[in-house]
């Protein structure tokens, strides 16, 4: 999961959260345990592609799939609390 950075393959990691937003919705042990490491790649992505102005391209489908991941996390998982300092 770390090379989601990769130019080439931004249509590849927005399926790949997609995907995840569905997974998200399940309550699975192993999410469970490993969605500190989850968030933390989402808002990697989110502080990177997320800027003004960004209104179409595979950048945009990418932080729109990328909000809707951390959306699902914060509001529908019950295992995971967001900081303030993650909020801001």
């Amino acid at each position: 999961m770390y090379q989601l950075y990769s130019e080439f393959c931004f249509q590849v990691t927005t399926v790949a959260l997609h995907c995840m937003g569905w997974i998200l919705r399940m309550d699975l042990p192993a999410l469970r345990e490993n969605i500190q490491n989850v968030a933390a790649l989402v808002f990697k992505l989110l502080h990177k592609y997320a800027a003004a102005g960004l209104s179409k391209g595979d950048n945009f489908d990418l932080v729109v799939a990328a909000f809707k991941v951390s959306f699902t996390q914060i509001f529908q998982q019950n295992t995971y609390y967001c900081s303030k300092t993650r909020l801001t």
